[in-house]
């Protein structure tokens, strides 16, 4: 039912992540500021979204979701440079079992982004590179996005963190660190 939208090509990146996420209770820890103490049950697959890591300093996440990019962009401003750098520098020195990469259009954006984590003692045990279609079909056969009105419109880290648990098949899913402002 749910992975019957997706030609098999492009299911390839998102198949890896169906055990640590299917048929489990999952929570997906986005990196907006959190309030309180994290609690979730014993059991629950961790999903932390770019800097959200810092968040569970002693545990290791099923996937670590993360903006790959070659690095701050030329017309970025100094807030948005040094936001970009914290948010790497927030998974040094820590394991994940699934990284999975969501490009920009950059060219060498996956390869610059896992040179900076290996540089910096970022280790996984596997990466998977998810393409902005990818990710917008995805949202469409979950139905979070609307397959005719919203066919080029994309989603952020921490969405797609919650959508590909739904389309893995998570028994429950718990959101932290989301913030709804605009």
């Amino acid at each position: 039912r749910r992975r019957a939208f997706l030609a098999a090509g492009d299911l390839a990146p998102l198949e890896v992540l169906i055990p640590a996420l299917g048929s489990h209770p999952v929570c997906v820890i986005g990196s907006a500021p959190i309030e309180g103490v994290l609690r979730w049950t014993p059991g629950t697959a961790l999903v932390t979204v770019n800097g959200a890591i810092s968040t569970i300093p002693t545990h290791v996440p099923a996937v670590h979701i993360l903006n790959a990019r070659v690095g701050p962009h030329v017309t970025w401003n100094s807030d948005r440079r040094m936001l970009h750098a914290a948010m790497i520098a927030q998974s040094a020195h820590r394991h994940v079992e699934t990284l999975a990469l969501l490009p920009v259009s950059e060219e060498g954006c996956e390869a610059a982004t896992l040179e900076r984590l290996r540089a910096q003692g970022t280790t996984w045990d596997r990466v998977v590179s998810i393409s902005k279609a990818t990710k917008v079909l995805v949202a469409h056969s979950v139905g979070a996005l609307d397959k005719e009105r919203d066919r080029h419109l994309g989603v952020s880290a921490g969405l797609f963190g919650v959508i590909v648990a739904l389309w893995a098949g998570a028994s429950s899913i718990q959101t932290e660190g989301f913030s709804f402002d605009a």
